[in-house]
């Protein structure tokens, strides 16, 4: 519901101050004022950027959940890196022999998983840009697709 009221009040001033949903390619900006300038602290930092995006009251926690919390988390777990096929092929081998140099190669291949949850673990996954998608009712018009990486702040 939080996004909801907060897509509509962006649409809402979007077309009291003139603007047309479909002139801006389906694309509502959070904020509609825009992203921070370059070195402004929103930039790099989550709380940061939660002030700098503003909330209703009655929504900021919800959308701060959302924002800082949940859709972080999807983000790390799909950047998680996958565990080798050397390191699967390695614990296949391990359990089917019982060997000495079968309990070294599993103490390998556990070495090798516990490492990759450690780099899923250190992955930091912040978001510094929303917008939400609106097509509106009744009226035809696309939306384009496109990338933003010329625009995007890159960190040095």
């Amino acid at each position: 519901a939080a996004l909801r009221r907060e897509s509509d009040a962006l649409q809402a001033a979007l077309e009291e101050a003139g603007g047309d949903l479909l002139e801006e390619q389906c694309v509502l900006e959070v904020p509609a004022s825009g992203p921070p300038p370059e070195g402004h602290p929103a930039r790099v930092d989550p709380a940061a950027y939660f002030a700098h995006r503003g909330a209703a009251a009655a929504d900021a926690a919800p959308l701060r959940h959302i924002a800082l919390e949940a859709l972080p988390a999807l983000a790390a777990e799909a950047l998680r890196p996958a565990p080798c096929a050397a390191a699967a092929d390695d614990a296949a081998t391990a359990e089917a022999d019982a060997t000495a140099a079968a309990t070294e190669t599993a103490a390998v291949s556990a070495t090798a998983a516990a490492a990759a949850d450690d780099t899923a673990a250190e992955l930091a996954v912040c978001l510094f840009n929303e917008h939400y998608v609106v097509k509106p009712a009744g009226r035809g018009g696309g939306f384009a697709w496109h990338t933003d990486g010329a625009l995007q702040h890159e960190a040095g």
